[in-house]
């Protein structure tokens, strides 16, 4: 999910490390270090990102942080041009992520109970740095849906290609889509699905994406199972 510039939340989107992660276990918040309240500059905003972390039920501290960290320096170790990415989580159960347009991306409570493996981890943090790359997205709270879908999918695709690069399974990120359908727009977890699968077969068939080639064994696997 991306944040607009004025804080204003709008449609749902969707991290960690397999050690965090046994069999989607539930995670049980563990309240975070009190941080100091800085006043709110036109440079960092820091006070708009604490207003906004506590609507979301503060802080905690999550054990897989350091791993989650060690992953966003994995995904933006190549040709990156974005801001530097910081990684925290918060206590809501509502299942869902964010990116700030600072950089900040935060994943909820309720999002790491649904996150089995370090590959959809991986989906959940590309697609939230995806946003990062196009911060047009960020600066128009009055954009119509139809608008809005069409950076999610783009956003899915730019993912999906980040995670080829680096060895993930991309379609970790269809799994993610269709585990989240209903913290989204009413049938954007469908449209998204369609448009990735076709997107990753239309690759698959081209001869890969980027410099790793989708033809490998695991990936061809992996993406039979979904029917386009």
């Amino acid at each position: 999910m991306r944040v607009w510039a004025n804080t204003t939340i709008v449609g749902p989107l969707f991290i960690g490390i397999a050690a965090f992660l046994p069999g989607c276990a539930t995670v049980r918040p563990v309240e975070a270090p009190n941080e100091p309240v800085q006043a709110m500059t036109s440079v960092d905003g820091t006070a708009q990102r604490l207003a906004f972390e506590t609507r979301h039920g503060g802080r905690f501290g999550w054990p897989g942080l350091p791993d989650a960290a060690g992953a966003v320096l994995r995904l933006t170790s190549r040709g990156w041009t974005g801001p530097d990415v910081t990684v925290a989580t918060l206590t809501s159960q509502n299942p869902n992520a964010y990116v700030l347009a600072d950089g900040h991306v935060y994943m909820t409570a309720g999002l790491l109970d649904l996150v089995c493996t370090e590959d959809e981890l991986a989906a959940v943090l590309a697609h939230e740095i995806a946003h990062l790359e196009d911060l047009s997205g960020f600066t128009n709270a009055d954009m119509g849906m139809e608008d809005r879908l069409r950076i999610e999918v783009e956003a899915d695709r730019r993912a999906a290609d980040r995670l080829v690069r680096l060895g993930y399974e991309p379609t970790a990120l269809i799994t993610m889509i269709e585990r989240l359908s209903s913290e989204q727009a009413d049938g954007w977890a469908r449209q998204r699905r369609e448009e990735l699968i076709s997107f990753l077969y239309a690759q698959w068939e081209g001869g890969g994406i980027g410099d790793i080639g989708a033809a490998s064994p695991s990936y061809c696997e992996a993406l039979t199972g979904h029917d386009r």
